[in-house]
Protein backbone atom coordinates (compact mmCIF):
# COMPACT_ATOMS: atom_id res chain seq x y z
CA UNK A 1 0.00 0.00 0.00
CA UNK A 2 1.09 3.35 -1.21
CA UNK A 3 1.93 5.84 2.07
CA UNK A 4 0.28 8.99 2.48
CA UNK A 5 2.10 12.07 1.93
CA UNK A 6 2.28 12.96 5.63
CA UNK A 7 3.56 10.30 7.57
CA UNK A 8 5.65 6.91 6.30
CA UNK A 9 6.50 4.01 8.71
CA UNK A 10 10.44 4.35 7.73
CA UNK A 11 12.61 7.33 8.28
CA UNK A 12 13.28 9.03 5.54
CA UNK A 13 14.57 12.41 4.16
CA UNK A 14 13.51 13.59 0.97
CA UNK A 15 16.05 15.40 -0.25
CA UNK A 16 15.54 18.22 -3.74
CA UNK A 17 18.80 18.91 -5.12
CA UNK A 18 18.08 21.98 -7.78
CA UNK A 19 19.66 21.83 -11.09
CA UNK A 20 18.69 23.81 -13.75
CA UNK A 21 15.74 26.40 -14.18
CA UNK A 22 14.76 23.87 -17.20
CA UNK A 23 14.89 20.77 -14.78
CA UNK A 24 15.68 19.18 -11.21
CA UNK A 25 17.20 16.18 -9.53
CA UNK A 26 15.30 14.40 -6.99
CA UNK A 27 17.26 12.66 -4.63
CA UNK A 28 16.59 10.12 -1.50
CA UNK A 29 17.96 9.68 1.00
CA UNK A 30 18.21 8.51 4.93
CA UNK A 31 20.64 10.99 7.08
CA UNK A 32 22.00 8.07 9.17
CA UNK A 33 25.23 5.94 8.82
CA UNK A 34 25.91 8.26 6.02
CA UNK A 35 24.57 6.40 3.17
CA UNK A 36 24.56 7.41 -0.42
CA UNK A 37 21.30 8.29 -1.95
CA UNK A 38 19.07 6.04 -2.10
CA UNK A 39 17.85 6.79 -5.41
CA UNK A 40 17.95 9.68 -8.25
CA UNK A 41 16.35 10.55 -10.90
CA UNK A 42 16.13 13.69 -13.64
CA UNK A 43 12.55 15.61 -14.08
CA UNK A 44 11.36 18.44 -16.35
CA UNK A 45 8.58 20.16 -15.18
CA UNK A 46 6.32 22.96 -16.73
CA UNK A 47 5.15 24.97 -13.75
CA UNK A 48 5.22 24.58 -10.30
CA UNK A 49 2.06 23.06 -9.06
CA UNK A 50 2.42 19.75 -11.74
CA UNK A 51 6.03 19.56 -9.92
CA UNK A 52 4.92 19.54 -6.59
CA UNK A 53 2.38 17.35 -7.46
CA UNK A 54 4.40 14.62 -9.57
CA UNK A 55 7.19 14.39 -7.28
CA UNK A 56 4.86 13.44 -4.29
CA UNK A 57 3.70 10.90 -5.66
CA UNK A 58 7.23 9.78 -6.71
CA UNK A 59 8.65 9.79 -3.81
CA UNK A 60 5.45 8.40 -2.23
CA UNK A 61 5.84 5.20 -4.79
CA UNK A 62 10.04 4.65 -4.76
CA UNK A 63 9.07 4.64 -0.94
CA UNK A 64 6.93 2.22 -0.94
CA UNK A 65 8.29 -0.29 -3.59
CA UNK A 66 11.82 0.31 -1.26
CA UNK A 67 9.72 -0.60 1.57
CA UNK A 68 7.92 -3.41 -0.18
CA UNK A 69 11.07 -4.97 -0.53
CA UNK A 70 12.20 -4.66 3.11
CA UNK A 71 9.77 -5.57 4.84
CA UNK A 72 8.74 -1.70 5.91
CA UNK A 73 12.26 -0.68 6.62
CA UNK A 74 14.26 2.28 5.07
CA UNK A 75 17.74 1.26 4.85
CA UNK A 76 17.28 -0.75 8.33
CA UNK A 77 16.51 2.27 9.77
CA UNK A 78 13.50 2.20 12.52
CA UNK A 79 9.69 3.87 12.17
CA UNK A 80 8.52 5.91 12.48
CA UNK A 81 9.42 8.76 10.04
CA UNK A 82 8.23 11.80 8.55
CA UNK A 83 8.11 12.43 4.54
CA UNK A 84 8.88 16.66 4.11
CA UNK A 85 10.58 18.88 1.88
CA UNK A 86 8.96 17.48 -1.10
CA UNK A 87 5.45 19.44 -0.76
CA UNK A 88 7.11 22.67 -0.14
CA UNK A 89 9.54 22.97 -3.33
CA UNK A 90 9.89 26.04 -4.81
CA UNK A 91 10.58 26.92 -8.75
CA UNK A 92 14.47 27.87 -8.89
CA UNK A 93 15.38 30.84 -7.03
CA UNK A 94 15.61 34.40 -8.48
CA UNK A 95 18.39 37.12 -7.24
CA UNK A 96 16.12 38.74 -4.39
CA UNK A 97 18.47 41.44 -3.80
CA UNK A 98 16.82 45.04 -3.06
CA UNK A 99 13.17 43.54 -3.43
CA UNK A 100 10.33 44.83 -0.64
CA UNK A 101 6.94 44.15 0.02
CA UNK A 102 5.33 46.74 -1.66
CA UNK A 103 2.23 47.90 0.62
CA UNK A 104 -0.52 48.86 -2.08
CA UNK A 105 -3.75 48.03 -3.42
CA UNK A 106 -2.72 43.94 -3.86
CA UNK A 107 -1.39 43.56 -0.25
CA UNK A 108 -4.04 42.78 1.98
CA UNK A 109 -3.97 43.35 5.76
CA UNK A 110 -4.83 41.94 8.95
CA UNK A 111 -4.84 43.95 12.21
CA UNK A 112 -6.07 42.35 15.69
CA UNK A 113 -7.16 44.87 17.69
CA UNK A 114 -7.69 46.98 15.61
CA UNK A 115 -10.44 48.97 16.72
CA UNK A 116 -8.16 51.16 18.80
CA UNK A 117 -4.91 52.59 20.10
CA UNK A 118 -2.04 50.79 18.46
CA UNK A 119 -4.21 49.27 16.25
CA UNK A 120 -6.24 51.75 15.35
CA UNK A 121 -3.23 54.27 14.32
CA UNK A 122 -2.11 50.66 12.28
CA UNK A 123 -5.34 50.66 10.28
CA UNK A 124 -5.25 54.18 9.11
CA UNK A 125 -1.17 54.19 8.16
CA UNK A 126 -2.46 50.74 6.16
CA UNK A 127 -5.34 52.50 4.42
CA UNK A 128 -3.37 55.46 3.47
CA UNK A 129 -0.60 53.41 1.59
CA UNK A 130 -4.24 52.05 -0.32
CA UNK A 131 -4.27 48.35 1.36
CA UNK A 132 -6.63 46.52 1.81
CA UNK A 133 -7.57 46.35 5.64
CA UNK A 134 -9.74 44.22 8.37
CA UNK A 135 -10.10 45.40 11.53
CA UNK A 136 -10.26 41.80 13.91
CA UNK A 137 -11.66 42.67 17.20
CA UNK A 138 -14.51 42.31 19.30
CA UNK A 139 -15.53 45.75 20.18
CA UNK A 140 -18.10 46.39 16.83
CA UNK A 141 -19.30 49.61 18.09
CA UNK A 142 -15.75 51.43 18.00
CA UNK A 143 -14.54 49.06 15.13
CA UNK A 144 -17.74 49.55 12.80
CA UNK A 145 -16.23 53.51 13.11
CA UNK A 146 -13.02 53.05 12.45
CA UNK A 147 -13.80 51.26 9.71
CA UNK A 148 -16.49 53.42 8.01
CA UNK A 149 -14.15 56.50 9.03
CA UNK A 150 -10.69 55.12 6.88
CA UNK A 151 -12.83 52.71 4.57
CA UNK A 152 -11.53 49.15 6.22
CA UNK A 153 -13.68 45.87 6.67
CA UNK A 154 -14.85 45.37 10.31
CA UNK A 155 -14.81 41.24 11.29
CA UNK A 156 -15.96 40.71 14.53
CA UNK A 157 -13.57 38.16 16.28
CA UNK A 158 -12.54 37.24 19.75
CA UNK A 159 -8.68 36.21 19.52
CA UNK A 160 -9.08 34.09 22.50
CA UNK A 161 -11.13 31.52 20.09
CA UNK A 162 -9.04 30.27 17.24
CA UNK A 163 -12.64 29.21 15.72
CA UNK A 164 -13.42 32.84 15.71
CA UNK A 165 -10.05 34.35 15.18
CA UNK A 166 -10.00 31.52 11.89
CA UNK A 167 -13.80 32.33 10.81
CA UNK A 168 -12.59 36.02 10.95
CA UNK A 169 -9.43 35.79 8.51
CA UNK A 170 -11.37 33.35 6.17
CA UNK A 171 -14.10 36.45 5.61
CA UNK A 172 -11.75 39.39 5.02
CA UNK A 173 -9.71 36.74 2.25
CA UNK A 174 -13.23 36.23 0.81
CA UNK A 175 -13.37 40.22 0.71
CA UNK A 176 -9.68 41.22 0.14
CA UNK A 177 -7.61 37.92 -0.79
CA UNK A 178 -4.95 36.39 1.43
CA UNK A 179 -3.36 38.44 4.39
CA UNK A 180 0.01 39.82 3.36
CA UNK A 181 0.47 41.72 6.57
CA UNK A 182 -0.95 40.31 9.79
CA UNK A 183 -0.35 42.72 12.75
CA UNK A 184 -1.30 41.64 16.23
CA UNK A 185 -2.72 44.87 19.00
CA UNK A 186 -5.45 43.13 20.62
CA UNK A 187 -4.61 43.46 24.41
CA UNK A 188 -5.09 44.11 27.80
CA UNK A 189 -3.19 44.88 30.38
CA UNK A 190 -4.51 44.93 34.06
CA UNK A 191 -2.83 45.62 37.96
CA UNK A 192 -2.56 43.20 40.03
CA UNK A 193 0.83 41.68 42.72
CA UNK A 194 1.54 38.46 43.38
CA UNK A 195 0.61 38.76 46.70
CA UNK A 196 -1.56 42.35 47.55
CA UNK A 197 -3.31 42.61 50.94
CA UNK A 198 -2.36 39.22 51.80
CA UNK A 199 -4.38 37.40 48.58
CA UNK A 200 -2.62 35.73 45.97
CA UNK A 201 -3.36 37.09 42.36
CA UNK A 202 -6.36 36.40 40.84
CA UNK A 203 -5.73 33.12 39.17
CA UNK A 204 -8.82 34.14 36.40
CA UNK A 205 -6.98 37.40 35.71
CA UNK A 206 -3.78 36.25 35.24
CA UNK A 207 -5.35 32.92 32.92
CA UNK A 208 -7.85 35.64 31.22
CA UNK A 209 -4.27 37.93 30.70
CA UNK A 210 -2.56 35.05 28.67
CA UNK A 211 -5.51 34.65 26.66
CA UNK A 212 -6.05 37.46 25.33
CA UNK A 213 -2.66 38.79 25.07
CA UNK A 214 -0.63 35.32 24.47
CA UNK A 215 -2.48 32.91 22.94
CA UNK A 216 -4.74 35.58 21.26
CA UNK A 217 -1.36 36.71 19.29
CA UNK A 218 -0.38 33.23 18.47
CA UNK A 219 -3.61 32.54 17.09
CA UNK A 220 -4.35 35.45 14.41
CA UNK A 221 -0.27 35.01 13.76
CA UNK A 222 -0.50 31.33 12.85
CA UNK A 223 -3.81 31.66 10.68
CA UNK A 224 -2.65 34.40 8.86
CA UNK A 225 0.67 32.65 8.73
CA UNK A 226 -1.23 29.51 7.37
CA UNK A 227 -2.45 31.79 4.43
CA UNK A 228 0.39 33.36 3.67
CA UNK A 229 2.05 29.94 3.29
CA UNK A 230 -0.05 28.62 0.89
CA UNK A 231 -0.16 31.66 -1.37
CA UNK A 232 1.58 32.50 -4.50
CA UNK A 233 4.96 34.32 -3.31
CA UNK A 234 4.91 37.87 -4.13
CA UNK A 235 8.17 39.91 -5.85
CA UNK A 236 11.27 39.22 -4.31
CA UNK A 237 9.60 35.83 -3.20
CA UNK A 238 8.33 36.77 -0.46
CA UNK A 239 4.64 35.59 1.12
CA UNK A 240 3.77 37.79 4.23
CA UNK A 241 5.15 39.12 7.50
CA UNK A 242 3.74 38.57 10.74
CA UNK A 243 4.35 41.75 13.44
CA UNK A 244 3.37 40.92 17.09
CA UNK A 245 2.99 43.35 19.73
CA UNK A 246 5.01 42.85 22.63
CA UNK A 247 6.43 45.55 25.57
CA UNK A 248 8.97 46.25 27.52
CA UNK A 249 7.11 44.92 30.20
CA UNK A 250 8.54 41.56 28.94
CA UNK A 251 12.16 43.18 29.96
CA UNK A 252 11.54 45.08 32.79
CA UNK A 253 7.96 44.27 34.12
CA UNK A 254 6.88 46.74 37.21
CA UNK A 255 5.40 45.48 40.13
CA UNK A 256 1.81 44.46 40.04
CA UNK A 257 2.38 43.83 36.36
CA UNK A 258 2.82 39.77 36.65
CA UNK A 259 0.59 39.03 34.44
CA UNK A 260 1.32 41.38 31.93
CA UNK A 261 4.69 40.74 32.18
CA UNK A 262 4.59 37.10 31.34
CA UNK A 263 1.78 36.94 28.77
CA UNK A 264 4.28 39.84 26.67
CA UNK A 265 7.39 38.18 27.27
CA UNK A 266 5.95 34.74 25.80
CA UNK A 267 5.19 36.91 23.08
CA UNK A 268 8.47 37.97 22.33
CA UNK A 269 9.77 35.10 22.90
CA UNK A 270 7.76 33.33 20.53
CA UNK A 271 9.18 35.67 17.59
CA UNK A 272 12.42 34.03 17.07
CA UNK A 273 11.22 30.08 16.58
CA UNK A 274 7.93 31.29 14.60
CA UNK A 275 10.34 33.51 12.20
CA UNK A 276 12.73 30.26 12.26
CA UNK A 277 9.58 27.70 11.22
CA UNK A 278 8.02 30.53 8.49
CA UNK A 279 11.47 30.92 7.01
CA UNK A 280 11.69 28.44 4.22
CA UNK A 281 8.46 29.56 2.95
CA UNK A 282 9.31 32.89 2.91
CA UNK A 283 7.04 34.57 5.63
CA UNK A 284 8.96 36.96 8.13
CA UNK A 285 7.96 37.40 11.80
CA UNK A 286 9.11 40.62 13.71
CA UNK A 287 8.14 41.90 17.16
CA UNK A 288 7.82 45.58 18.74
CA UNK A 289 7.78 46.10 22.26
CA UNK A 290 6.66 49.58 22.80
CA UNK A 291 7.12 51.79 25.91
CA UNK A 292 4.99 54.48 27.17
CA UNK A 293 2.06 55.05 23.92
CA UNK A 294 -0.81 57.16 24.30
CA UNK A 295 -3.44 54.61 24.62
CA UNK A 296 -6.94 54.78 25.72
CA UNK A 297 -5.83 53.19 28.30
CA UNK A 298 -3.47 56.42 29.24
CA UNK A 299 -5.68 59.08 27.36
CA UNK A 300 -8.29 58.42 30.72
CA UNK A 301 -5.36 59.75 33.19
CA UNK A 302 -5.59 63.28 33.82
CA UNK A 303 -3.04 65.33 32.06
CA UNK A 304 -0.80 65.70 34.83
CA UNK A 305 -0.10 62.13 35.09
CA UNK A 306 0.39 61.87 31.66
CA UNK A 307 2.82 64.65 31.52
CA UNK A 308 4.73 63.15 34.08
CA UNK A 309 4.54 59.49 33.13
CA UNK A 310 6.02 60.96 29.43
CA UNK A 311 9.15 63.11 31.48
CA UNK A 312 10.23 59.50 32.41
CA UNK A 313 11.15 58.69 28.75
CA UNK A 314 15.05 60.28 27.98
CA UNK A 315 14.41 61.15 24.76
CA UNK A 316 11.97 62.69 23.64
CA UNK A 317 10.41 63.07 27.14
CA UNK A 318 6.89 62.35 26.23
CA UNK A 319 4.67 59.69 25.46
CA UNK A 320 4.48 58.08 22.31
CA UNK A 321 2.46 58.92 19.57
CA UNK A 322 0.60 55.67 18.01
CA UNK A 323 1.19 57.00 14.39
CA UNK A 324 5.38 56.13 15.61
CA UNK A 325 4.01 52.62 15.99
CA UNK A 326 2.05 52.30 13.35
CA UNK A 327 5.40 53.99 11.13
CA UNK A 328 7.64 51.41 12.53
CA UNK A 329 5.22 48.63 11.30
CA UNK A 330 5.24 49.92 7.67
CA UNK A 331 9.22 49.69 7.89
CA UNK A 332 9.52 46.62 8.90
CA UNK A 333 6.98 45.31 6.30
CA UNK A 334 8.88 47.11 3.70
CA UNK A 335 12.70 45.58 4.88
CA UNK A 336 13.07 41.93 3.93
CA UNK A 337 16.20 42.21 6.51
CA UNK A 338 14.15 42.76 8.95
CA UNK A 339 13.39 38.51 10.76
CA UNK A 340 13.33 36.95 14.23
CA UNK A 341 14.17 39.81 15.93
CA UNK A 342 11.88 42.40 18.36
CA UNK A 343 12.05 46.02 18.30
CA UNK A 344 12.09 48.48 21.20
CA UNK A 345 9.91 51.37 20.31
CA UNK A 346 10.36 53.21 23.84
CA UNK A 347 12.74 56.48 23.16
CA UNK A 348 15.20 54.30 25.84
CA UNK A 349 13.05 53.90 28.48
CA UNK A 350 13.70 51.35 31.25
CA UNK A 351 10.77 50.77 33.48
CA UNK A 352 11.71 51.32 37.11
CA UNK A 353 10.34 48.68 39.46
CA UNK A 354 7.20 50.77 40.48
Amino acid sequence: MMPGNEFIPATLVAAITAGSQFGETISLAPRARGKPDAYTRPVRYRDHAARCHDLRLYVQQVVADHMADNRGHFHGVNRPYRLFVVQSLEPKATDKKGKTMHLSASTPVAVSGGASGLGEAVVRRMRKAGCPVAILDVDAERGERVAGECGALFVTCDVTDAASVRAAIEQARGEHGVARLAVTCAGIAPGAKTVGKGVAHDPALFAKTISINLLGAFHVASIAAEGMVGAEPMEGGERGVVINTASVAAYEGQIGQVAYAASKGAVAAMTLPMARALARDGVRVMGIAPGLFLTPMLEGLPQEVQDSLGKTVPYPDRLGDPAEFAALVRSIAENPMLNGEVIRLDGALRMAPR
